[in-house]
């Protein structure tokens, strides 16, 4: 599905025929998919990236494009019907609504994500590139559930606990923390860092938290 009434991006929506179900299903961006197309698209079509060469494979598990030298594309072509139609079945050339135009879409399809792009409740994984949900799980808590500062509390710090409530270990890493928020611990290289801190079963951990009010924004 595409909105040729946007710019630049026109796609809506892409789906791919799923051979087990012999249904047609939302493209999913973590999947790896084979697929066929000409030379120029591989190699040349600016700006996007090349299709061709290991240095633009970020995903593990992707592999580099191919050219097949010396084939034509109505070889192919005929090359297919062959194998799948003959004179008693001829290929159905009625197959409807493959491509849409919908002018009433306006959220395009987007399938790259970044660390900035993430939501709360999800934290980026960088193997995959991907914004992960992060874990529900109630019986790891904070002592506090809320706290309010003010632009003039530069002096105040506040202390808060994370407890592991539960019967097996966790790992605690931070997602984002804000350029305003000073986090300190001294049982911890939490703040500030992608070292993960394991709690064991009861276990707690107690941080300091302070702000710095001149990187607060209005309405923060």
């Amino acid at each position: 599905t595409y909105n040729t009434e946007l710019s630049p991006s026109r796609i809506i929506s892409i789906e791919v025929m799923d051979r087990e179900s012999g249904q047609f299903k939302p493209i999913d961006r973590l999947k790896i998919y084979d697929f066929a197309t000409d030379s120029y698209l591989c190699d040349g079509y600016k700006p996007f990236p090349s299709l061709l060469g290991s240095e633009n494979l970020v995903v593990e598990g992707e592999q580099s494009g191919t050219i097949i030298e010396g084939v034509l594309f109505q070889e192919m072509a005929a090359d297919f019907l062959n194998a799948t139609t003959s004179i008693d079945t001829p290929y159905n050339t009625t197959t409807q609504n493959r491509l849409v135009n919908d002018t009433a879409a306006t959220e395009v399809l987007n399938l790259i994500q970044s660390e900035d792009s993430c939501a709360p409740g999800e934290y980026w994984e960088s193997d995959i590139l991907t914004c992960v949900s992060c874990p529900v799980n109630f019986d790891v808590t904070f002592s506090k559930k809320l706290i309010e500062f003010e632009a003039t509390d530069q002096e105040r710090v506040e202390s808060i606990t994370l407890t592991n409530n539960e019967d097996f270990y966790v790992a605690i890493i931070p997602k984002k923390l804000p350029d305003w928020l000073v986090l300190d611990s001294v049982e911890s290289v939490y703040a500030g860092s992608n070292i993960p801190t394991i709690l064991g079963a009861g276990e707690s951990l107690q941080f300091s938290m302070s702000i710095i009010s001149t990187e607060l924004e209005k309405g923060t």
